[in-house]
């Protein structure tokens, strides 16, 4: 064979092996990013909440990690998915017959932060919360943070009438049950903060300091959770803020997309085995899915836990890909 002639098959070949490559790139399945299967056991090396020494000062925030076991919600992905493909309020009627007492040592482990959803005019969440106190203070709670407290209330030497008079009142909705959980929180010997804006100052700030897309008063609330963990060392801390702000349904594919507090304490390196999100569904609420999901369990004679499936969802949509965050959903017995 002629140079010429061996210079033309190796030009040819070259193009056939390229023009193959380009083939496989293009046909082949390309891979996504995939989060665990269950993120409240995810491999983690390092300290729980170890950024918030910059915060407050906290000492020792070395102390070795602990692996909660909770119940696997392992299951058929159709016994998993939900009509609308999110797991937030919609268990499917199988998944839900799995509920049973809750056991906030086991739900909660060694974590410090637990964020719980509130419906500000269902007295039924704040009734719940209030009745459970007790067992919640045995599991470690130490703080009861509230949206409807300002950041700047100085609250350890005020007494429960002093606290509920500075409540937020910026709706139509009774106070009088947020008044209960913050008297009964105080005679348990809880610790009483606030989470939101002082005033218009406060307001200015959290607008200017939101990234894209994200709503300032979460990245506020946000910042006030993490500053008590850091500023406080054993603090741990059970939140009530609106479902709107807990909401846990995450984007993986979009991390500086995503809104509200759970989203905003990933997007801040806080990962999530150590914190937990539990929905609150009362039976006076307007979370009518949640509460038609309860068909095979009405009228409970007993509150009622229901762990939920993490991460992405079965057959969702690849261009959203909607994760969850939620830990479980609480089905008050009330």
């Amino acid at each position: 064979m002629s140079p010429k002639s061996r210079g033309k098959t190796f030009i040819a070949g070259t193009a056939v092996f390229c023009a193959a490559v380009a083939a496989f790139y293009l046909l082949a399945p390309q891979a996504q990013p995939v989060p665990p299967g269950d993120l409240r056991d995810a491999p983690n090396d390092n300290a729980a909440f170890s950024n918030l020494e910059t915060l407050g000062g906290v000492q020792d925030l070395s102390a070795p990690e602990v692996s909660l076991s909770l119940e696997k919600s392992a299951g058929p992905a159709s016994a998993l998915r939900t009509a609308d493909c999110n797991n937030v309020v919609e268990p499917s009627k199988e998944y839900a017959k799995r509920a049973a007492p809750p056991e906030f040592s086991k739900i909660l482990g060694k974590t410090r932060l637990v964020l719980f959803s509130d419906v500000h005019d269902s007295a039924g969440v704040k009734v719940a919360l209030t009745r459970l106190l007790p067992e919640l203070k045995a599991a470690g709670i130490t703080h009861l943070a509230l949206e409807f407290l300002p950041s700047e209330l100085q609250t350890d030497r005020m007494t429960p009438e002093e606290i509920n008079r500075r409540l937020i009142r910026s709706g139509k909705w009774d106070m009088r049950p947020f008044e209960r959980l913050v008297s009964a929180a105080k005679a348990a010997g809880l610790k009483v903060r606030g989470i939101n804006v002082n005033g218009p100052e406060d307001t200015t700030r959290a607008i200017a300091s939101a990234r894209e897309s994200m709503n300032a008063m979460d990245s506020y609330m946000t910042e006030q959770i993490m500053s008590i963990l850091g500023k406080e060392p054993g603090a741990r801390v059970m939140v009530l803020a609106g479902l709107a702000h807990v909401n846990p349904v995450y984007n993986f594919n979009k991390p500086t997309a995503n809104t509200r507090i759970p989203g905003e304490l990933i997007y801040r390196g806080v990962q999530k085995k150590d914190f937990r999100v539990i929905i609150i569904a009362a039976r006076d609420s307007d979370m009518t899915s949640a509460n038609h999901s309860m068909l095979g369990f009405l009228r409970p004679r007993k509150d009622l836990y229901l762990p939920m499936p993490q991460g992405i969802q079965p057959g969702c949509n690849p261009e959203y890909d909607p994760g969850s965050l939620l830990d479980g959903i609480l089905y008050p017995k009330d």
